[in-house]
């Protein structure tokens, strides 16, 4: 392997530490037989690396004081950077995508530091119970809040207090809670309130998400599939 080479490239596109390159190179260097025989237990445990609040909130910070100058252009020629690291065909398949893989969710974590909000990113393992589930988004890049939609229609009836259901479980970091929170346009427009306004999400909650709605005017409202209602 051209280790030199190697080195120097990864250096200069990523802006790495000594410290972040050398655990990286060591994976490397391993002989392709070793590497292969344990690539999937690696690309699992790379997985789950990337997904951890630690290792997030250290690679924030790591970011911030070691920006990358061009986000944008560093994803579009993310190929192009990865065919020429590994082009040295003494490097396995798995060794070419396990480079790919590192670097895919290092620019994704640089690209969510970027991205203008100023927020933290906190990874938050989603599940959809219902296959017609819709996960959260930001309208915005600047929002607060994430939009939370209904995954089936359901009809409130005048002083009818409901739970409207999402079809979406989440995992939350210990530490955290997620807070549901009216849309303030709806609540003018419809007279739908949030019960229990903020209403909270523990972390140790693996149940379904529902939005607990009132309907406070004297006509019955029908909430469509996959409208926004928090």
């Amino acid at each position: 392997m051209k280790n030199k080479n190697l080195k120097d490239i990864i250096k200069s596109k990523m802006n790495l530490g000594k410290d972040a390159l050398g655990e990286f190179m060591e994976l490397l260097e391993l002989p392709d037989s070793i590497f292969d025989a344990t690539y999937p237990t690696v690309k699992t445990r790379i997985t789950e690396m990337f997904e951890s609040p630690e290792v997030q909130q250290s690679m924030i910070s790591y970011f911030k004081n070691n920006p990358i100058e061009d986000i944008d252009s560093l994803r579009k020629e993310l190929p192009n950077f990865i065919e020429d690291i590994t082009d040295d065909e003494t490097l396995s398949a798995n060794k070419k995508d396990f480079i790919y893989t590192i670097f895919d969710n290092m620019i994704t974590l640089a690209e969510n530091i970027g991205d203008g909000s100023g927020r933290e990113f906190v990874s938050v393992k989603i599940t959809k119970l219902n296959p017609e589930a819709i996960i959260p988004q930001y309208a915005h890049p600047t929002d607060a809040g994430a939009d939370i939609c209904a995954v089936e229609e359901t009809t409130i009836m005048p002083g009818e207090t409901k739970i409207v259901k999402t079809g979406l479980a989440v995992a939350i970091p210990v530490g955290y809670e997620i807070q549901v929170r009216p849309r303030s346009g709806l609540s003018l427009k419809s007279g739908l309130r949030i019960a229990n306004a903020p209403g909270t999400i523990d972390t140790d909650y693996r149940g379904e998400i529902g939005i607990i709605m009132t309907n406070t005017k004297d006509i019955p409202y029908v909430i469509d599939k996959g409208m926004k209602i928090a």
